[in-house]
Parts: structure tokens; sequence; C-alpha cells
């Protein structure tokens, strides 16, 4: 690592960026004209506001300029509509599959179907958000479906908020380039303000302006609601640019992997905000990029050399994020192996290893996938394998087999604890489940395991009820992020990807399997107890 790597390290380490986040910016878009828009375009206005209304910020030696700084986005949705969207809960949470329990997401009025999906970052680095607004205007212009009209005007309106940030972003860099004593430093920020420019104008020129635009693409999807977002086949994306930069003369090696590893620090920023903050013990964000593998077209071995510099890289800094999946072959090149195999050893859990001779040829068994789509497959951000850019990877939720039985036990009602109690806003003995009768009642096991069927299914209709929410959370940015969308004109909550690949997550079933058998022994065979004194006992 450089000093200014070094330097950057030792800043997130320290939280320094942390003192630029707001958690609610205390505002609303809703107003009488407003409520009677789609809530497609009260999204868009709301992710607008957001930005105009966001701290921003720069750290000394920093090289890539984003950040998210908002938590909440605007007030664009009514209670009445919550209650509609969501009728088992009050607030607008979700249940969370590992403790079965209420947790609130980071959007608690738009939290949306939209997590794990991969950007088509392949398609859209390289165009640029000039382009893309062109193409959603010209779009807009040629449809008389009044679904698609609502769908590019949301996009129109998302991705040109982004262009209005990026200029507040290049007058805080030319701010501090005049402000600044240091030569070396004044000419990197006119570079960086430059970069801003070229941004808002068109596609990227420069292998610095393409990280840069990735970079602000990937925090603005968080700052709209998404979350486990990963970046796809990042080597794959970056190395045009690199060997364009390369050949031309303007770029070395060195200030490449600077750029890069500034990027990557970047994506360390959010480490301790998610999944109620258990991030801060798994540090899961699901930032995950995608390195290695074969050409889409041809087959044959694609890694580069973006593919070094990035283990490289995670080898240096000894930090989360981005966490690196390693797409492996019969053609992949020893010194990839090598690398890869000293990274692992460094202790920090990558890279995970995917075999494209058995996954290419599993994505093939089902005839709605391409070859060539078969073959860009990459990791999301919950690590299943998916096709970037152009899936939907949809986890609709999870339900905890425990939480059930607990359930059975208490005619309904949560007794047992709530792990992430700051969120459960009093739910303590609420009765969330379904009233399936005092467990005095239940003198044989098959009444409680029939109870217990009861809660199951109770819960799993809650759950995929939450189905519902992407009516009320369409994500127009994100989505405009993804292949497909703006030539179906829909979000991509509502079918607008080629794919769409959901997955329902039972949790915690081994456990309740163990305790179902327990309870049949000890108060049913054995009669050591009634199954109210046992009950009593786990209370």
């Amino acid at each position: 690592m450089t000093d200014r790597i070094n330097k950057l390290r030792d800043l997130f380490f320290a939280d320094d960026h942390k003192q630029y986040r707001k958690e609610d910016l205390g505002l609303s878009i809703l107003n009488d004209e407003t409520k009677k828009r789609p809530f497609a375009i009260r999204k868009a206005l709301a992710f607008e506001c957001a930005l105009e209304n966001m701290p921003i910020f720069l750290q000394e030696g920093d090289l890539i300029g984003g950040g998210k700084t908002v938590y909440t986005l605007p007030t664009y949705i009514t209670d009445e509509e919550i209650a509609w969207g969501n009728p088992n809960f009050e607030t607008g949470g979700y249940f969370n599959m590992f403790d079965g329990c209420f947790n609130l997401g980071q959007d608690e009025r738009g939290f949306g179907l939209n997590d794990s999906s991969i950007p088509a970052y392949y398609k859209v680095v390289p165009m640029g958000l000039p382009a893309l607004i062109a193409d959603a205007k010209a779009r807009l212009e040629a449809t008389d479906d009044d679904a698609k009209k609502t769908y590019y005007q949301s996009v129109i309106i998302s991705n040109s908020a982004a262009l209005k940030l990026m200029k507040r972003y290049e007058h805080l860099m030319r701010q501090q380039a005049e402000e600044s004593s240091d030569i070396t430093r004044k000419t990197e920020l006119e570079q960086m303000a430059d970069n801003m420019k070229q941004l808002q104008i068109g596609a990227p020129q420069t292998y610095w302006q393409a990280v840069q635009l990735m970079y602000f693409i990937q925090f603005l999807i968080w700052t709209e609601g998404g979350y486990l977002i990963p970046l796809g086949r990042t080597d794959q994306i970056l190395y045009p640019f690199y060997k364009n930069d390369l050949d031309s003369g303007i770029l070395n090696r060195e200030f490449a992997m600077e750029i890069l590893e500034a990027f990557f620090m970047k994506l360390n920023y959010e480490v301790d905000r998610t999944h109620g903050g258990a991030i801060k013990i798994n540090s899961d964000t699901g930032q995950s990029i995608t390195i290695g593998g074969v050409d889409p077209k041809t087959g044959e071995d694609a890694s580069n050399e973006m593919t070094m510099m990035i283990l490289d890289a995670k080898c240096d800094m000894r930090v989360t994020d981005p966490k690196v999946h390693l797409r492996v072959h019969s053609g992949t090149p020893e010194a990839i192996w090598e690398k890869a195999a000293y990274l692992n050893s460094l202790g920090m859990g990558f890279p995970t290893y995917e075999n494209d001779d058995a996954i290419i040829p599993a994505f093939m068994s089902y005839p709605e996938y391409t070859l060539e789509h078969a073959r860009d497959y990459a990791a999301s951000g919950c690590w299943e394998m998916t096709i970037q850019g152009r899936s939907l990877n949809r986890n609709v939720g999870g339900v905890c087999a425990l939480r059930c039985l607990e359930w059975a036990l208490n005619n309904g009602q949560f007794v047992l604890g709530v792990p992430n109690a700051e969120n459960a806003k009093g739910m303590l003995g609420d009765r969330y489940g379904i009233t399936t009768g005092n467990p005095e009642w239940f003198d044989s096991y098959d009444k409680l395991f029939n109870a217990f069927k009861v809660q199951m299914k109770h819960y799993v209709g809650m759950v995929t009820s939450y189905v519902n929410r992407s009516q009320l959370s369409p994500s127009p940015f994100y989505s405009s992020m993804m292949e497909g969308t703006l030539e179906k004109g829909a979000d991509f909550n509502n079918n607008g990807t080629r794919y769409v690949e959901t997955d329902f997550q039972l949790a915690a079933l081994s456990n309740a399997a163990d305790a179902l058998y327990a309870i049949k022994r000890i108060v049913y065979e054995e009669k050591l107890f009634t199954l109210a004194e046992f009950n009593q006992i786990l209370k």
C-alpha cells in the first residue's frame, strides 16, 4: 500500500467518515399534489430530494468522490398506504430469517425487494448516465402506455438527480483545489473535478473516471434503499479502461492500483450499518466482486491483469470489503491460483472459489438461460450464483421454524425474547402468530405438531405478503442500472429483468425438529413434565 492508502485506511478505522452521516433529513415530498402521483414518481422525487440535501464530503487524500450520508429517504408514502401494503406490520418492517423477529429495514417507508441483484455495470459504466437518460427520454416519447411512462419518468428524475449530485461534488473538488497549497494535491483535485464534469455530460473516457462512476452508482443504490449490492465481474468491467489508458501512456500500474485501493476503501464505509448492527460482527454488506472465469462469447479464460491487481489489492489492504469470488476452471492460469491461495492464507475468508466447469452446465440445465449469459454469471450479494445485470435475485424473505414452535407453545405470542430488541417496538407478549389454543389443551403430540404446522403456514403467509411492498417501494434508480428494464418499461420489482430468481429461506428447521423430538419424548412418552410445566421451564 502507498502512504495515501495507509492514511485513508487509518481514517476509516478511526471512523472519520461517520461524522458526515445524517440519519434522517426530516424532509417529506408529500403534499396534496404529490400524493396523487404514482409511487415510482414519489420514490424518485424523494431520492432527488435526498441527493439535493445530503451532506457531501471529501477526505484528505481521497481519489474517489462520494459516499452514503443519509439513511432515510424523505417521506413519500402515507401511513395509510403503508398499512395497505403490509397489513401485518404497523410500521412496515420485515421478518428477519435468522431471529424470526421484527427487524426494520434501512428505509422504513420504502423497503423494496431488490436486494442481491447485480447492476449491469458492464453496460452502464461504458455508456454513462447521460446516455441512459437520453434512452429513457426517447422511450418515454415513443410510448402511449401509462405504466411505462411512469417508469421512464421515474428513471429520468432519479438519474438526473445523480448528475446534479455529481455537480455538487465537482464544486467541492474545485473549492478544495483552490484552497490547497500542495501542488500535487491541487492537481489531483482539479482532475477529480474534471472527472466529475465529464461524467455529467457523457461516458467515462478513462480508467479513473470509470472507477469513479462505478462507485457513484454503487453508493447511490444504497442511498435509494438498496442493500447487499454486489458489483459483478469487476475485472472484466474495468480492464478495457485500464488497458486503454496504459497503452496511451496516461496511466501506470502503480497509480491504477492506488485508484483501485481508494475505491475499495470507499466500499467499506457501510460495514457497520446493515442488519441492525450485526454487520459489526459478520461484516457482510453483500458488496462482493467476481473475478476470473471465462469469456461469455468464446468460453476461453478471461482473467487479465486487473484480476491479479484485485487480488494484490486485497492482499495489501486487509479490509473486509469487497468480498472476492474467484471463478476458476480447467484453464485458470497457475499465477492466479497461487495468488488466490496466498490471499486465503491471510485468514480473511476469501476468495471463495466458483467452478465454471460445474456452474455453467448447471445454468444450462434450465432452458431459460443462454450459454453466453450462463458464462457471464457472478456472485450475488447473498453469494448465490446469478446472471449479472440480467437477473432480479429476489429474496422474498425467511421463516424461522423455532419461532413457529414458540408461537405454537404460547398461542401465537412472542415470549422468549427478541434478539434485536431495539427494533422490536414492543413485540414481547404481542400476538404475531395465530391463535392455536392454550398448550394445556395439547394432550397429545399430534395436537402440538398440528399447531406448529398452523403457525408455520401463518408465518409463510405473512412473509410472502411482504411481496406487496414492491408496489410501495419501486426502485427507479437501481432498476435503471439493470439490463432489460428500459426495454420493457418496467421496474425490476415488476418483472423488468430477463430473469427472475426468487428464493425463500427456512431457518432453524433442524433446531425445531430437535426441539419437537425432545418435547415428544420428555412430555408425551416419558411424561416427566406436563407441556405447561415444560413450557414454563423454557420461559
